[in-house]
């Protein structure tokens, strides 16, 4: 193993470079090389003063998350990072590209820092459900106060130097050479007489009650579920309630506690599945991206006026298509009203906005899309309809040209093959809202090429979405897998529950909304819609989905009628009571001789709605249609909301006991329909041989 330290003196003045690409995240031989070098600083002459910068594009960008783990090789980073600190000369660590975490830790323990002006520096742990670890908990607050340390602590989101240079993280900002700044730096300390500066040795002035309660209420809403927040808190709170390192000893019990937590294995194994979602790298020299400068967007509704804020917000010039002018004036008018929702709450400038909306360029004529590298069709769920606009696609868009839709359920293969060119047809489905939802699922036909599907990659990277790879199927991967859970809970309703009870179970589990507020919010007509088109997917039993049918035949489509599951009042999305429809399916159950209870419990309902999604998650990992878990989590967690500290629902049945999953269905199959209770083959037999779904990942993956 390479040494990633190197050691040089520059005209009296150590400078210790780290270069360990591509993040030079802190891994054990790191570590090693640093604590060479200050051995020979504090064995050798003193040196006049010490510089500690980074090769590569970036500062240390935290810890090698992959250790976390493992026993921990020696040396640890807390003792280095004593030793840093105790050298008998001026320190200065000169920070560029982003000091996450475990590299900010280090920044603490020198006497000085500086930073590049477009550093961004933070302690991203509270996403990992970790604790900092190398006392950075007790130097944080020493050095800019525990109401800012705790502020940082608990946000996740990293600061720009200039908020950094205010808070006193760091004491100048640089540009140009970084070591020639690190060493001018030095020079000015050392001509104005200035020695060590130890951040351990300062004081911490106590937060009262209430300045805490505010930074956990915030917490709480920004990380809901996240039980970090409160061990943070404990930690700062050492730090002004006990000496240095005593609080250190406390930090250490609460960081490599909060390693052990199932809350931090489902955030960590999140983190990874996020990275290795693209399989781009695995298929060869072919898969190398179109070049993609001008999208096309066939539909300016609430769909594709958001796909074209995605593109829009990267700075990708659109062309906007639709039937006729009114239909775009009413498309471009929506796209410029939630504009101006972000301009009222001040995340855009009125300029930024103009600038935005000028990259739009609408328009009621196909051939005006003769130009563009790849066009995206987002009209409403008809295959006839789309067949017809691949048809004039093919005629009109130049060879080359990617052909996306954005389909939600529909057969992809039966798109492309209206077309000439069927190895350039892709699936790219979007989620509502386009333009904030992180998911974009890229659906791979029989017949799409490789370049296609890195093209889509690459355009996912650049408008900030996470692309996940699936195979055609109804619903793909995640409306695929909503539909047995979506039934579960219309079914509970039937059986006497209330929407209330169900949706309250699955947000105490939690999932961002419970699935039957989540039909009221999309419109109940688009789910019945669906199926209806969709017959074949229908299940023979009665009760399948009786319950959104009810609805539908009664004009109640949810928060845009302003009845559905729920009651709304106008202009506000709260729920309320919506007790004519709980007496309809009464009495809609009574008719189809469902019997009404008042024992289900909220466990039933979870286990109900949330083993029926696992289980088709199986057959899915088994059809191929996803490559991995790993895939579904992601898919599942970033556009279906369900909690990311459960890990996503194949990580969180490993975590069950897949046995526990399949006793589960196998009892709730002889309750209800059996036929809709179907074990998987893949999770029987993975119960039978006492594996689980991440090992049958890594036997398939490596």
């Amino acid at each position: 193993m390479a040494n990633p330290v190197s050691l040089a003196i520059d005209d009296g003045i150590a400078v210790i470079t780290v270069d360990s690409p591509p993040v030079n995240a802190i891994s054990v031989a790191m570590r090693r090389g640093l604590s060479a070098a200050l051995s020979l600083l504090a064995d050798g002459p003193v040196p006049r003063g010490v510089v500690l910068l980074c090769a590569g594009r970036t500062f240390m960008a935290g810890a090698d998350i992959s250790e976390f783990d493992s026993v921990l090789v020696p040396p640890d980073l807390r003792q280095v990072l004593w030793e840093f600190e105790s050298l008998a000369c001026p320190t200065v660590v000169v920070l560029h590209g982003t000091a996450l975490g475990g590299g900010v830790e280090v920044a603490l323990a020198a006497h000085y820092r500086i930073a590049e002006r477009h550093t961004k520096i933070g302690f991203p742990e509270i996403t990992l459900g970790i604790v900092p670890g190398a006392v950075g908990t007790q130097r944080l607050p020493r050095l800019i106060g525990a109401e800012a340390a705790l502020g940082l602590l608990l946000d996740g989101k990293p600061v720009s130097a200039e908020q950094a240079l205010a808070l006193g993280l760091v004491d100048a900002l640089v540009d140009g050479d970084l070591r020639a700044a690190g060493i001018a730096f030095m020079q000015d300390l050392l001509a104005a007489g200035k020695g060590p500066r130890r951040t351990r040795d300062g004081v911490v002035e106590p937060l009262s009650e209430a300045q805490i309660g505010v930074l956990r209420s915030k917490s709480a809403r920004q990380h809901r579920g996240v039980i970090t927040a409160e061990l943070d808190i404990q930690a700062v709170r050492a730090a002004w309630e006990l000496p240095f390192e005593q609080g250190a000893a406390v930090e250490r019990v609460l960081s490599e506690g909060s390693l052990l937590s199932p809350e931090s294995k489902a955030l960590r194994h999140l983190f990874f599945a996020e990275r290795a979602v693209s399989p781009v790298p695995a298929m060869g020299p072919s898969a190398v991206a179109r070049r993609v400068g001008r999208i096309g967007i066939i539909g300016s509704g609430t769909m594709g006026g958001g796909i074209a804020m995605a593109f829009a917000n990267a700075g990708i010039a659109v062309v906007l298509l639709d039937v006729d002018q009114a239909a775009l004036d009413r498309g471009l008018a929506m796209v410029r009203k939630n504009y101006a929702l972000s301009v009222k709450r001040g995340r855009l400038t009125a300029l930024a906005v103009e600038q935005r909306m000028a990259l739009i360029s609408p328009t009621t004529q196909y051939a005006d899309l003769a130009q563009v590298d790849l066009v995206i069709e987002a009209v409403f769920e008809n295959l006839a309809l789309k067949q017809q606009i691949f048809v004039q696609l093919d005629q009109v868009c130049r060879p080359g040209a990617v052909l996306a839709t954005n389909t939600s359920t529909l057969d992809i293969n039966l798109i492309a093959a209206v077309t000439g060119r069927p190895q350039d047809v892709i699936g790219l489905h979007f989620f509502s809202p386009a333009n904030v939802m992180r998911l974009l699922e890229i659906v791979r036909t029989d017949t799409t090429a490789d370049d296609v599907v890195a093209t889509a990659f690459e355009l996912a990277k650049r408008i900030g979405k996470i692309g996940v790879l699936s195979r055609v199927c109804f619903g793909f991967i995640g409306n695929r897998m909503m539909d047995p859970y979506a039934r579960e809970a219309e079914r509970l309703v039937l059986e006497g529950a209330s929407p209330a009870q169900v949706d309250g179970a699955l947000e105490a589990f939690g999932m961002a909304m419970g699935i039957l507020a989540v039909f009221d919010l999309a419109g109940i007509d688009v789910g019945v819609k669906v199926r209806q088109a969709n017959p074949q997917q229908n299940s023979p039993d009665p009760t399948f989905y009786r319950c959104d049918a009810v609805l539908y035949e009664q004009g109640w489509l949810g928060q845009k009628t302003g009845k559905g599951y729920y009651r709304y009042d106008a202009g506000s999305r709260e729920r309320g009571v919506h007790a004519e429809a709980e007496n309809l399916m009464a009495a809609e159950a009574a008719r189809l001789g469902v019997a009404q209870r008042t024992n289900i419990t909220e466990r039933e309902i979870t286990e109900r709605c949330l083993f029926a999604m696992i289980n088709e998650g199986a057959r899915i990992l088994e059809e191929g249609i996803a490559r991995c878990p790993g895939d579904i989590d992601v898919v599942y967690t970033s556009g279906y909301g369900f909690a990311r500290w459960r890990g996503g629902p194949m990580f969180w049945a490993d975590q069950v006991g897949l046995d526990t999953v399949l006793a589960g269905i196998e009892k709730y199959g002889r309750q209800a329909s059996p036929a809709d209770w179907e074990p998987a083959p893949l999770l029987v037999r993975l119960v039978s041989e006492g594996s689980t779904f991440t090992a049958w990942q890594a036997s398939r993956h490596g």
